[in-house]
């Protein structure tokens, strides 16, 4: 069975809400999920995200827009996961990001290209939204992974959650595709 782990950093909610569709999609994919939400302190043991970050097949990584940036509990895991990278278990895994900020130009697409740089070193594999279904261009039409607008009550829109959906359900396809029993050699 595909393995999807969703980690996450929540600050004022969204990233939650988004978190939850992402899972729907996953698990009504047919995938084993893990949510992980990460701590707000830089005390919080990083134990339960850096287990799951080594069991998926697929990973979804949720950070509220910073000044365009990952969050710091997201970079902070990110940071600690070098010793999985150093042992090469992040490598052909497939990787998805979503992002909120309190403004329609806060930063969405530029977060998610952060967040993708160090997977690119993992040797790990980006699955973006693209526009690869209608639910990606009814929330706005990022291409590179979910974004939404984060509203003060932490509601999202009905939209901005399809596309979650969506994206936990294309993780889970391409996770699959990739984690197939490779063919033997005929010799």
């Amino acid at each position: 069975m595909t393995r999807v782990a969703i980690i996450y950093y929540s600050s004022g909610g969204t990233i939650g809400r988004l978190a939850e569709s992402v899972c729907a999609g996953a698990a009504g994919s047919g995938a084993q999920v893990r949510t992980t939400e990460l701590p707000a302190s830089d005390s919080g043991s990083l134990a339960d995200a850096l287990a799951a970050l080594e069991w998926a097949d697929g990973v979804v990584f949720g950070t509220p827009a910073c000044f365009g940036n990952v969050a710091t509990p997201v970079k902070r895991l990110i940071d600690g996961a070098w010793p999985l990278w150093q042992q090469e278990k992040l490598s052909n895994k497939v990787v998805a990001g979503f992002t909120a900020a309190g403004s329609e130009h806060g930063g969405h697409e530029s977060t998610l290209l952060a967040l993708f740089q160090s997977v690119y070193h993992w040797g790990s594999l980006i699955v973006p939204a693209g526009y690869a279904d209608p639910a990606v261009r009814r929330a706005g039409g990022n291409p590179y992974g979910v974004s939404a607008r984060a509203h003060r009550d932490g509601s999202v829109d009905d939209v901005a959650l399809d596309a979650a959906r969506y994206l936990g359900q294309r993780i889970a396809a391409f996770a699959a595709l990739l984690c197939r029993e490779p063919a033997g050699v005929a010799g």
